[in-house]
C-alpha cells in the first residue's frame, strides 16, 4: 500500500518593503502615463479639429465676402445701366416729340403759305367782302374749342372795312333743339371786331356745355365801308368745321 506524505516544510521569504513600494509606484506611473497619453491625444485631436473648422470658416467667410462684393458690383453696374437706359429712352422720346412737333410746324407753315398764296391770288379778283375760311380745333378740354375765322375782300376793293361779328351754335340739348348765343359760347358779352383792307384773321375760343350736341355754327357779320353798312350771314355744318371752307 502506497502512502502520500505531506511535506511539513514552509518556505519563508524575507519581506522587502522598498520593492513593494517600487512596484506600486511603477504601476501608478503606468496608469498616469496612459491617462496623460489619452488626454493629450484627445486634446490634439480636438485642437486639430478646431483648427480645421476655423480654417474652413475663414475660407467660407472669405468666399462669402467675395461673392457679396461681386453682388454689390453687379448691382452698381445694373443701376448705372438702368440710368443710362432711362436717359437714352428720355432722350429718344424727347427727340421723337421734337420731330413730331417740327413736322407739325412745317406742315402748318406750308398750309399757311398755301393759304396766303391762294388768298392773294383770289383777292386780285373783283370779289366783295366775305368769309374766306373757318377752322375749329379741339383743345385739351374736350368742351373748349379754338375758333379761327378769316375775313377778306378783293384787292380792287381795297378800302378799309370795319365792323363786328357774332356767333351762335344750334344743336340738341336734353333731346330738344337748343341754341347757344355768343355770351353763352364765349362767356363775355363783347363781340369780336375787325378792321382791314385785304384780310384779317379773328381767333377766339368757345365753350360747348356738357350734354349739348352741336349741329351748326351761325355767323352774323355787320360791316361798314365807304359809309355804307352791310350784313353777312353764314351757316356752317359743325361736321365741316374741321376742314377749311371756301
Amino acid at each position: 500500500m502506497s502512502h502520500w506524505r505531506l511535506s511539513n516544510k514552509l518556505i519563508i521569504q524575507a519581506h522587502n518593503p522598498d520593492q513593494a513600494k517600487k512596484k506600486s509606484l511603477l504601476h501608478a506611473i503606468a496608469i498616469l502615463a496612459a491617462i496623460t497619453i489619452s488626454f493629450f491625444s484627445g486634446a490634439y485631436y480636438k485642437t486639430n479639429q478646431q483648427l480645421n473648422l476655423s480654417q474652413e470658416l475663414e475660407s467660407i467667410t472669405a468666399t462669402s465676402d467675395t461673392q457679396q462684393q461681386k453682388i454689390l458690383k453687379l448691382e452698381r453696374q445694373l443701376a448705372i445701366a438702368s440710368r443710362e437706359s432711362q436717359v437714352a429712352n428720355t432722350a429718344r422720346n424727347e427727340l421723337s416729340q421734337w420731330l413730331d412737333e417740327t413736322r407739325i410746324q412745317l406742315q402748318q407753315s406750308h398750309d399757311e403759305l398755301e393759304f396766303y398764296r391762294k388768298l392773294s391770288t383770289e383777292s386780285g379778283q373783283n370779289r366783295g367782302f366775305d368769309v374766306h375760311r373757318v377752322l375749329l380745333q379741339n383743345s385739351s378740354d374736350k368742351n373748349i374749342y379754338a375758333l379761327s375765322i378769316t375775313l377778306r375782300q378783293g384787292m380792287k376793293k381795297a378800302k378799309t372795312i370795319s365792323g363786328s361779328l357774332t356767333m351762335s351754335v344750334q344743336g340738341i340739348l336734353k333731346n330738344k333743339p337748343h341754341q347757344l348765343n355768343w355770351a353763352s359760347l364765349s362767356g363775355i358779352p363783347e363781340k369780336p371786331v375787325f378792321s382791314f383792307k385785304y384780310f384779317q384773321q379773328i381767333s377766339t375760343s368757345i365753350h360747348i356745355p356738357e350734354g349739348f350736341i352741336p349741329q351748326k355754327l351761325l355767323i352774323s357779320i355787320k360791316s361798314k365801308r365807304d359809309g355804307k353798312s352791310d350784313t353777312l350771314n353764314k351757316d356752317i355744318d359743325w361736321s365741316q368745321l374741321q376742314t377749311p371752307i371756301q
